[in-house]
């Protein structure tokens, strides 16, 4: 549901659907046939598309998006068995900002690049909807915060949350 919710313009295909939600094919296609019978969705020659005259679409949004993404702890959970994380700002989606330009802001030592787009793909399974996430190490953040870099500043000059600060930004 979450997928369609937070993608409404994109028409999804069964396969990249079971891939991206991490669920086998047959459990999707029980979904898909609820989902349709409810008529949330709505079958198309190239896939699933969310169907926008469905009576009940604002308020099932409004409830989504207010449930929040993923609680603090959860998300400090699993972005920290991608290194030393020292830093996870989020934004965005986090922040009902739909259209910012970073959801997830991590800095820390040793991040393992792999593990840590292996935790946002599964993140992004559980949200539904892909993440913009950057990952700095400790002393690239430290230098793009000080010179102001764009990136930085386009996170800490809108809405967003420190979720982990174990550099000491908030002082």
């Amino acid at each position: 549901m979450k997928l369609f919710m937070f993608n409404p313009d994109t028409t999804f295909d069964t396969k990249k659907m079971a891939l991206k939600l991490k669920i086998s094919p047959v459990l999707l296609r029980k979904e898909l046939l609820v989902l349709q019978k409810s008529s949330l969705i709505k079958k198309r020659p190239s896939g699933w598309v969310l169907n926008h005259s469905f009576e009940l679409l604002q308020p099932l949004s409004n409830l989504l998006s207010h449930n929040g993404p993923l609680a603090h702890k959860e998300l400090i959970q699993r972005l920290s068995k991608v290194g030393r994380v020292k830093l996870i700002v989020v934004s965005g989606i986090f922040t009902d900002q739909w259209d910012g330009r970073i959801d997830i802001m991590l800095a820390g030592d040793k991040l393992n690049k792999k593990t840590l787009e292996t935790t946002i793909r599964s993140i992004e399974a559980d949200i539904g909807k892909d993440l913009r996430y950057a990952a700095l190490d400790t002393v690239e953040f430290h230098y793009r915060a000080g010179i102001g870099d764009k990136l930085v500043r386009d996170v800490f000059d809108y809405p967003h949350e420190v979720v982990l600060d174990k550099i000491g930004i908030r002082r």
